[in-house]
């Protein structure tokens, strides 16, 4: 979090009955204090905070983030389900030799138009803060929809421990 900047947050919520995708995209680093904010009065409007592995790196990331900007944002009135954590215990059984979001996508017959990573999207945001380069903005956007909206998707695999538990 101190060497990198925030470029772009997704998030999918539910508004009178109609699912919401939304993406705060910065054009510049200096950006990054505004999105943070807009993204702030999202989380506090809503109950639940649903991510994938975000435990381990989306969570305290921004955490620091907010701290940094001097942001006042309170995650305690957030229960937080984190679907990498869920699932993992049932890796082998899925016959996954990784548990990244493709690959339940993958499992789950979820296709994907974006084929980069997330780590091999920051040198195409870095390009695109030189080039301004409407195509890789494009890129960036794709990624972030697909895999906010591939989390949705994903959902129905919690019922995978429901059946351990006789459900």
């Amino acid at each position: 979090w101190k060497s990198s900047h925030l470029y772009l947050l997704g998030a999918v919520y539910r508004e009178e009955g109609q699912w919401i995708h939304r993406q705060w995209f910065c054009q510049r680093p200096g950006e990054e204090k505004e999105v943070l904010l807009q993204f702030s009065e999202l989380l506090n409007s809503h109950q639940w905070l649903i991510h994938y592995n975000g435990n381990t790196f989306d969570v305290p990331y921004l955490m620091h983030k907010f701290t940094f900007y001097n942001i006042r944002q309170s995650w305690e009135h957030l229960s937080q389900l984190d679907l990498y954590q869920e699932l993992l215990p049932y890796k082998k059984l899925l016959g996954l030799k990784h548990m990244r979001q493709k690959d339940l996508e993958i499992l789950s017959g979820i296709n994907r138009d974006d084929p980069f990573s997330g780590g091999e999207l920051i040198s195409h945001y870095q390009e695109y803060l030189k080039s301004g380069d409407k195509e890789l903005y494009e890129i960036l956007s794709l990624h972030n929809r697909e895999d906010v909206e591939g989390m949705l998707q994903l959902l129905p695999l919690l019922l995978i421990p429901e059946l351990f538990q006789g459900n």
